[in-house]
């Protein structure tokens, strides 16, 4: 399964020239952290169905820099190269073939600092690395620690986006961003990938639909939001705080949806 994503993802390197893939932030390496045990809380139970699919869910840095984000989710917006990177890899998750998806499918020791060192320019968090293997990762068979984020890492490097600051220029709509992220990517169709938003239309995350093979597939649900819906992109700067209220995002305390302020697709799937 593995060398076949590797040639599946070789149909996505050859792009335009306004496109660039994935970039790296690179920490120093006493900037890895120590990771704390993850496991399922409150609701979030164990879940194992058959796999149905995978989501490649990408995040906009600057978007989670906005705000002072806690727990998982928390990057150290401090330091530069994570403040001015841009689309980061939030995880690859397990898709079930109905509704549900499978979670927290075995114990997971803590991650190696080799593994966290290896991928933090890819995740810029060790607690978030923690969480997805031991969440997503533990229920994809054959796979170590090592092997997960390898994967995960190479999918991701593969994906060609446009440069979403300059784009944030000019109004945009989701349909508008959607078609320059799919002409970057030759092959890619709008409907196999979805943009999520906050309640004031603000970017957070991309998530790519792909098949049990790693294939790009259409999306078994539809983008939420209209396709002539306003999207705005946050480019990075002064936090929201300091903006003013109408900057103020999903991850505003008591407004949030769930502890890692989730988009509205899935419930609580991160």
């Amino acid at each position: 399964m593995f060398l076949r994503a590797v040639i599946v993802m070789l149909g996505w390197l050859i792009l335009p020239a306004a496109a660039m893939a994935q970039g790296a932030v690179r920490p120093m390496a006493a900037d890895l952290g120590t990771p704390h045990i993850e496991t399922p809380h409150g609701g979030d139970m164990p879940r194992t169905v058959p796999i149905g699919g995978y989501t490649l869910a990408t995040f906009w840095v600057p978007q989670h820099c906005k705000q002072a984000i806690r727990g998982i989710a928390a990057l150290d917006c401090a330091r530069p190269e994570v403040r001015t990177s841009g689309l980061a890899l939030h995880g690859l998750w397990p898709d079930g073939e109905g509704k549900e998806w499978p979670q927290w499918c075995k114990p997971a020791a803590l991650l190696s600092s080799a593994t966290i060192a290896g991928h933090l320019g890819a995740i810029p968090s060790a607690q978030q690395m923690q969480h997805e293997w031991a969440k997503h990762g533990t229920c994809m068979a054959g796979m170590t620690p090592e092997r997960y984020f390898d994967h995960a890492e190479q999918l991701y490097r593969a994906i060609h986006i446009p440069d979403l600051r300059a784009l944030s220029y000019k109004p945009q709509t989701v349909a508008s961003v959607k078609r320059a992220i799919a002409e970057a990517n030759p092959g890619l169709q709008p409907d196999m990938f979805k943009l999520t938003m906050d309640k004031a239309g603000w970017l957070q995350e991309i998530w790519f639909c792909l098949d049990t093979k790693f294939a790009r597939k259409t999306c078994a649900e539809p983008q939420r939001e209209p396709e002539d819906a306003k999207l705005l992109i946050w480019r990075g700067g002064r936090s929201a705080a300091a903006n003013g209220s109408r900057y103020r995002s999903s991850y505003d305390g008591a407004r949030s949806r769930n502890t890692y302020s989730r988009p509205r697709y899935r419930n609580g799937q991160s």
